[in-house]
């Protein structure tokens, strides 16, 4: 058995009760997804899951495998997976790569993570905060602002901030977003 794929799966050596959750345990099923995630045959897994479980009922399909619930599984194999998952499909098939392929080291990747509920692996991380970095310095650098407060509301937040009131207060003082007292509150400290 371990001279296929098998052998390369994530989930080899780990405790077989992950991927068998106990209904209503969200948190352990997630636990489960995320390893299927980052394992490299998570498709050749799917594959076999989905020939083995052939005509079967969604009570007969237990676990997760190939990063689907039985539930997930049976909706897949009738066709009628949930949108988000049928979007996916769609749209991977029409770029020509696999449906559970992310774009590795790019900002891209990160939000495709984010969108699936996936754990977002270093690379697409730090390609999203470098490509974040770039943009704001690129907003600050032209004098741009993503939110550009009327003056008399600029003013009483920047005194409110030199004051010393934090930006949950200055929030509920002004009704202005903390994001945007954050940037005010940065901007006001490379003044000084």
């Amino acid at each position: 058995m371990a001279d296929g794929w098998e052998g390369q799966a994530a989930c080899r050596g780990l405790d077989p009760a992950l991927f068998y959750p106990a209904k209503g345990h969200a948190e352990q099923a997630k636990r489960g997804k995320a390893v299927c995630a980052g394992c490299p045959v998570r498709e050749a897994c799917l594959a076999t899951v989905m020939a083995d479980e052939q005509g079967l009922g969604p009570s007969a399909r237990e676990g997760i495998r190939g990063g689907l619930t039985g539930r997930e599984r049976y909706l897949l194999a009738r066709g009628g997976l949930k949108p988000r998952y049928r979007s996916v499909r769609k749209s991977q098939v029409r770029r020509g790569a696999s449906p559970f392929e992310r774009e590795h080291g790019t900002p891209r990747g990160a939000r495709q993570h984010w969108k699936y509920n996936e754990p977002v692996c270093d690379s697409c991380r730090n390609a999203y905060n470098a490509w974040q970095s770039s943009h704001r310095t690129s907003w600050e650098a032209n004098g741009c602002h993503r939110t550009v407060l009327p003056e008399v509301l600029r003013r009483r937040v920047e005194e409110l901030v030199l004051e010393g009131h934090s930006d949950r207060a200055v929030h509920r003082e002004t009704g202005v977003a903390r994001g945007t007292i954050a940037r005010y509150r940065r901007a006001l400290s490379s003044r000084s």
